[in-house]
């Protein structure tokens, strides 16, 4: 089985030259932190996308990041459909929410809302935390939760393929990943981990990661490409 991937290096690989909508873009409470030491997600995709646009409901963490140079954050409410002018006015090659689905109080809403924003072309990526990843079970037998405290919910896979249909969307890719990006420096205890546990089962990853198509997309871009099964 090849090395599982990291959260931040699939997303960057996929924007490289796309149109993008980024929803959730300040990541608040850490826009201020971030966005000074420039390792703000939103600062490494807006360098390699062709153009995008950052959307958040948060005003004051778009303001402040706007000391930093960050000046394509836009205010918006994914569920109560409410955007600056412009944003629905925008064609996406890819949409990214991701982090942002596990916060909501009514996420099958913020996806029937994103959904008016897709065109047949658009994907949707979506991540969220894997509650059967290795290192959450380990937590529940120490009895404790690792999770934000502004989480509503422990998604599993199933779960979500079920929200994701429910909602009128269908899995054109899907993989477990690890969170955020490749650390710089892993320790001889975290690489042996990674290389025993997490590249022989993704399936213990912290991360599910989801590349969505407005149902009926998916079929229709097989055949328009001949991708089609005998």
């Amino acid at each position: 089985m090849p090395p599982i991937k990291y959260k931040h290096d699939l997303i960057l690989e996929r924007v490289k030259g796309k149109r993008v909508l980024h929803i959730g873009a300040t990541d608040y409470p850490f826009h201020s932190e971030k966005g000074k030491a420039g390792t703000l997600l939103h600062q490494k995709i807006r360098v390699l996308c062709s153009s995008i646009v950052g959307m958040d409901f948060d005003r004051g963490a778009i303001a402040e990041l706007k000391k930093f140079g960050i000046d394509d954050i836009f205010f918006g409410d994914i569920i109560k459909g409410e955007y600056e002018e412009g944003i629905k006015d925008r064609e996406y090659d890819i949409i990214l929410f991701t982090d942002v689905i596990e916060h909501l109080d009514n996420p099958g809403i913020a996806l029937d809302n994103i959904r008016s924003l897709c065109s047949p072309n658009t994907t949707v990526i979506v991540t969220a935390p894997n509650a059967w990843s290795i290192v959450y079970l380990l937590n529940h037998f120490r009895e404790t939760e690792a999770g934000h405290p502004d989480h509503r919910f422990w998604p599993t896979k199933a779960t979500m393929d079920v929200l994701f249909r429910s909602c009128g969307f269908e899995t054109a890719a899907f993989q477990y990943c690890l969170a955020a990006s490749r650390p710089a420096k892993r320790t001889v205890r975290g690489r042996l981990f990674k290389w025993f546990v997490h590249d022989n089962f993704h399936h213990t990853g912290q991360t599910l990661f989801y590349e969505l198509k407005p149902s009926g997309a998916v079929g229709q871009t097989k055949a328009a490409t001949g991708d089609r099964k005998a």
